[in-house]
């Protein structure tokens, strides 16, 4: 979310036996998902994954060996993501299961570009100053710098 809004919006259809799984399963099954499909953006940054699943976030904070086995799989999915889980109410996210009320049939795997919808997100000045300046010192970006501009 950028200043309280979305920024993209993905969705699938459960398979046969993930339509078998407890609700808690489900909600953290979304989040691998969510995470894993928008992975050029969530791998390598802090992310705040925000729910309405209480109990998804008590047991995210807990250490691994002390969740159910099936959670355990699907956390060990979310360890190379830098995340925080962050409860809200239900009220306050109204798009939050908007999509699984018309889930879409098609089995066809999606680009991202077909599913995201990006707002242009500005920049701050100070922030592509300090890029800028790292880009100087770093010597293989330097190297392909000067690839580019002289060939």
């Amino acid at each position: 979310m950028i200043e309280g809004k979305p920024i993209a919006f993905a969705s699938r259809t459960l398979s046969q036996s993930e339509r078998t799984y407890a609700q808690t399963e489900k909600e953290l099954l979304a989040v691998v998902f969510g995470l894993q499909k928008f992975h050029h953006y969530t791998y390598g940054r802090k992310v705040t994954v925000v729910t309405d699943h209480k109990p998804l976030v008590a047991i995210c904070s807990k250490p691994l060996h002390r969740a159910p086995r099936r959670l355990q799989a699907l956390l060990l999915k979310t360890q190379t993501y830098d995340y925080d889980m962050m409860r809200m109410s239900g009220t306050q996210i109204p798009i939050s299961d908007a999509l699984s009320r018309a889930p879409t049939k098609d089995k066809k795997a999606q680009s991202l570009e077909e599913v995201c919808n990006l707002s242009l997100i500005d920049v701050p000045d100070h922030r592509l100053n300090e890029i800028r300046g790292a880009t100087q010192k770093d010597e293989t970006l330097k190297c392909l710098m000067d690839t580019i501009s002289n060939g």
